[in-house]
């Protein structure tokens, strides 16, 4: 005899704990990896510019990124 079962993912979404999205951050191209190393270990979800532009924050935003590495800092777009 054959058996299954029906699992309603939104059912279950519903009871299951809500992981927090990561804030995601655009760091330029040629960031040291170990600066993207550490955004990572803080829980960041970090985004490496894959060359040069003259418009990192539009770079940013095109990527989806809500923060742009500025020095040292994260800066909110």
């Amino acid at each position: 005899p054959a058996t299954g079962a029906t699992l309603l993912v939104d059912s279950l979404l519903g009871v299951t704990q809500h992981r927090k999205e990561a804030r995601r951050l655009f760091v330029p191209f040629k960031t040291p990896r170990s600066v993207v190393l550490g955004w990572q270990d803080k829980g960041w979800t970090v985004v490496s510019g894959l060359g040069e532009t003259n418009d990192e924050v539009g770079e940013a935003r095109r990527l989806s990124c809500e923060y742009i590495l500025a020095g040292n800092d994260p800066k909110e777009l």
